[in-house]
Formats: C-alpha cells, structure tokens, sequence
C-alpha cells in the first residue's frame, strides 16, 4: 500500500513537471527569455568566480550611499546580485506559470521584469569587475 502511494505522488511530481515544461516551452518568449535568465545567471557566477582572486577586501556596491566608505562592502557581497537574480527569476516564473497561468499580460510581466533584473544584475556585476581587474 505504501509504495502504490508512493508511486502516485512520484506520477503527480513527474506531471506537475511536465505540465510546466510545456507551459514555458508553448510560449516562445518566455522561453527565450528563460534561457537569456539562465545564461546571465550563470555569467554572474562565472564572471565573480574567475575574478575571485583578483578582487580587492572591499567592493564599491552600494551606489545609493554617499561617496566614500560607506558606498564600499566587503568582497563576498557581491553575491547579493546573482542571488537577487536567481531569487527574482525562480519567484517570477514560479507565479507566471503555476500561478497566474490564465492572465496572459501579467504572466508576460512577470517574465518580461524577470529579463529585466536578470540583465542589469549582469551589467553590474559587469561594470564592478571591470573597475576593479
């Protein structure tokens, strides 16, 4: 009896995936911008990881500061970008494709602001590596 049950949910997992798959793969905006979302992800990682060592103590992150030492954080936060980007596209894709799957305009929303923070997350950890190496 416990495996038949166990059998079901893995059957309900496996087509809950493909339910989304099919979603994001029907759309071909949204799955353009999934892989440009996953792509500048993965060049924020790659771009901080190859840069690591090169990398001075502190890093000139926060821009809205005023100038000087309180604009300045420590190395490590840099991170703060890829994982408000990942946090951003996994939260945004999560409510357009399970969530909001009828209203076609804020699913396109969501996706469209995903590609968006994606981006600019990218030209900024761009732009810090680049003053910085």
């Amino acid at each position: 009896m416990a495996i038949a049950k166990a059998d079901g949910e893995v059957g309900k997992r496996l087509a809950f995936h493909s339910k989304a798959s099919e979603r994001i793969s029907a759309d071909r905006f949204s799955l353009l911008t999934f892989f440009f979302c996953v792509f500048a992800i993965l060049g924020q990682t790659a771009l901080i990881l190859v840069t690591w060592e090169k990398l001075p103590p502190k890093l000139p992150l926060f821009y809205l500061r005023e100038w000087g030492d309180a604009m300045l954080a420590a190395s490590f936060m840099i991170w703060i970008l890829p994982a408000i980007s990942l946090l951003t596209f996994v939260l945004n894709y999560t409510l357009a494709f399970f969530a909001l799957r009828g209203n076609f305009f804020l699913m396109r929303v969501l996706v469209v602001s995903s590609l968006i923070v994606c981006l600019a997350t990218l030209y900024d950890v761009a732009k810090i590596v680049s003053l910085l190496t």
